[in-house]
């Protein structure tokens, strides 16, 4: 199979960006914890009724404001905890065995940061839950030095502020990541992006950090021969 050019991996990124932008809304969110300036949308069942259906935006504080009970702490919770929290004093106080539905109208506390051999590195504020290929997209995709691959680090400090308070190298830094404590995901670029493999696609969580270490001089002779010499996007 031959490697993919720098245009055609770009619109390989792009369009599928555009095309998981809608699973990602509609993905399972049940692992998903809230936070401030999410939207949720509530619906009250009870007697057989829909007894209300509102909007509640999570505050800076945290707090939702719930019909008929008043305000509680959302943030940092997932819909069923959420669910249950509201539940108990519905039960309690207002009605007989009500059943309580929520979903996610708006994300606006997701936020993902990516750093190494990509053209935009940062933070990025999205509205969905993205996939890698997602955000290396919104990051302006990959440079010729990337290597053949990713980091996925959860609850780990940003590695490229590791490397600049330590003054260590880039294989001690890709080193260090490997060996923590805290495990990060591995995913095999070259597979991804050279290869079209989607298994290797993995969706990413709120809080996410992304590396993508230079490769060796072998590594990244490769890439940019693949970037020179033109070929076919998989699947095309």
């Amino acid at each position: 199979m031959r490697p993919l050019t720098t245009h055609i991996l770009s619109l390989l990124l792009v369009l599928l960006s555009t095309a998981s932008l809608s699973f990602a809304q509609t993905a399972d969110v049940t692992g998903y914890r809230l936070g401030p300036g999410d939207v949720v949308k509530i619906s009250i069942l009870a007697g057989g009724e829909e007894q209300v259906s509102k909007g509640m935006v999570v505050g800076d504080n945290g707090g939702v404001t719930v019909p008929f009970i008043g305000k509680i702490q959302a943030a940092g919770l997932t819909l069923g905890e959420l669910e249950k929290q509201i539940v108990l004093p519905l039960g309690q106080d207002y009605f007989v065995n009500p059943q309580v539905h929520l979903q996610i109208e708006e994300y606006h506390s997701l936020q993902f940061f990516i750093s190494g051999t990509v053209n935009s590195p940062g933070v990025y504020s999205l509205d969905f839950i993205p996939t890698l290929m997602d955000l290396i997209a919104k990051a302006g995709g990959v440079t010729e030095e990337r290597g053949n691959l990713a980091y996925v680090l959860r609850g780990v400090k940003d590695p490229v502020q590791m490397q600049a308070d330590t003054g260590m190298s880039d294989e001690k830094l890709s080193q260090t990541i490997a060996d923590a404590r805290t495990k990060p995901i591995t995913v095999n670029l070259q597979r991804l992006l050279d290869e079209g493999d989607m298994t290797e696609n993995i969706r990413l969580q709120t809080g996410d950090t992304i590396y993508i270490p230079p490769g060796t001089k072998l590594d990244q002779a490769t890439t940019k021969s693949m970037c020179r010499e033109g070929s076919s996007a998989p699947g095309f």
